[in-house]
């Protein structure tokens, strides 16, 4: 039967993006996972019942004199080690989605003469598959890259596809909008939105706050309330939670999402049509988040807000959707043309037509 290995670990927007590619495989076809034991993935994979093989690698970035010094030495052992699982476990062909693993994951693959496949999730192009990209058989990208791979888009779960459209809201509904600041929350949403909400009014709020947040994001929202001025705050519905399982079906019962501008929530917006008001992480790498919403924003399909302006600016387009709610309901109808579906399907596609299968 044949076999495909995924590396993907550290965050999310690796690896659920590779789940979904994994899903995609037809049943013939065996799926194995390369990561490390103590990120996320260690988590997540075996949930999916996906058998799971871990190397001891870790990030090479502001990681201090010494540990550069030995990074060396932590690579080869870190390849040598993905290259005696590639060896027992004789996969066909590999896929690295990015994270820890995928570096030396990848180097072992060529070393192993196996077909080496890569997909970059961002508007801008990672430094393991800026490496990796140079000996692989093929890129895929989740945006448009210059002279760079394959345009697939990112591999998003098949229910942000069949998210209906949203509500022709009046001038007289309330909008609902929801707050998505990751697993771990966005501590700028969490202090400055209670304020913005309070200062406008009569908004459904879904804030989801992260994990260990929601006493103090809860007195941020009192606090809010009690100094206001505005007598419409009070009709605010505000409803606070750590985390959200069912993010599709938050999507769906949101007229706007306000949230940070990874790569997979970008899709998701647009797979979902929802008006976004992305707000990028100032300390992502190479600036990806700011380019990974410009994709959107550039085309008037959603709202970018540098976080150094996140009161003023996100007051203003709150103000001007609540006094003309068919600009959000237009916002929407457009971003979803930006959606790029069936990725998962086209990376599965592409690797099956160009996998010499061992017999």
């Amino acid at each position: 039967m044949p076999k495909l290995m995924i590396m993907a670990g550290g965050t999310g927007g690796h690896i659920f993006p590779g789940i979904a590619v994994a899903e995609a495989l037809p049943k013939n076809w065996e799926v194995i996972w390369l990561g490390t034991a103590d990120r996320m993935e260690a988590d997540i994979i075996p949930k999916h019942n996906i058998p799971f093989f871990t190397i001891e690698i870790k990030g090479i970035r502001g990681n201090g004199l010494l540990r550069m010094l030995a990074l060396p030495l932590t690579l080869a052992k870190a390849v040598y080690q993905a290259y005696r699982i590639i060896l027992h476990e004789q996969p066909d062909a590999v896929l690295g989605m990015g994270g820890y693993a995928s570096g030396p994951g990848g180097i072992a693959t060529k070393l192993a003469g196996l077909p080496l496949y890569l997909h970059e999730q961002n508007a801008v192009l990672g430094m393991t598959n800026r490496w990796l990209s140079k000996i692989a058989n093929h890129l895929f990208t989740g945006f448009p890259l210059s002279n760079t791979g394959t345009l697939v888009g990112n591999p998003v779960r098949q229910a942000f596809g069949q998210i209906p459209e949203p509500i022709q809201r009046t001038i007289s509904d309330k909008l609902s909008i929801l707050v998505v600041g990751g697993s771990l929350g966005a501590k700028v949403l969490n202090e400055t939105l209670p304020e913005i909400f309070s200062e406008i009014g009569g908004f459904v709020v879904v804030h989801q706050c992260g994990k260990g947040n929601t006493q103090k994001v809860t007195a941020n929202y009192a606090s809010a309330l009690k100094s206001t001025n505005n007598a419409s705050a009070s009709e605010n519905e505000i409803v606070l939670t750590d985390f959200i399982d069912d993010m599709a079906s938050a999507f769906a019962q949101a007229d706007i999402i306000i949230c940070r501008a990874g790569a997979l929530t970008v899709a998701e917006v647009a797979m979902a049509g929802r008006t976004a008001i992305f707000v990028p992480l100032p300390s992502a790498v190479n600036d990806h988040q700011t380019r990974n919403a410009e994709y959107l924003s550039l085309n008037d399909a959603a709202y970018l807000v540098p976080q150094a302006q996140i009161k003023p600016q996100i007051r203003e387009i709150l103000t001007t959707l609540k006094a003309a709610p068919n600009k959000s309901f237009d916002k929407s109808i457009l971003v979803k043309s930006y959606a790029r579906f069936a990725a998962a399907e086209k990376i599965v596609t592409h690797i099956i037509d160009n996998t010499v299968v061992r017999t």
